[in-house]
C-alpha cells in the first residue's frame, strides 16, 4: 500500500480444468498481474494492470482494466 488511495500488488488467474480430470499442462492457463488500484471515493475504484502468461495456451502479454462500484 502506498497510501489510502493507490495500492499495488499482484493477481493471479488460472484454469486447469474440471476437478476430476485435470487437462494436459500445456492447455491450462496461468497468468500472472502487477497491478494498481486507485481509490477514487468510497464508492468507486479503478483497478489496471499488465500481466504475463505462462502457458501455450494462454496470451504472452495482457492489459486489464477494471471499473468497480462498491455496493454498502
Amino acid at each position: 500500500m502506498f497510501n489510502k488511495i493507490i495500492t499495488a500488488g499482484f493477481i493471479y488467474y488460472g484454469s486447469v480444468g474440471p476437478l476430476n480430470h485435470f487437462m494436459p499442462v500445456e492447455s491450462q492457463q496461468h497468468q500472472l498481474f502487477a497491478v494498481l488500484n486507485l481509490n477514487l471515493s468510497l464508492n468507486w475504484e479503478f483497478n489496471c494492470g499488465y500481466g504475463w502468461g505462462f502457458t501455450k495456451s494462454t496470451d504472452n502479454d495482457m492489459f486489464k482494466m477494471i471499473l468497480g462500484y462498491r455496493i454498502h
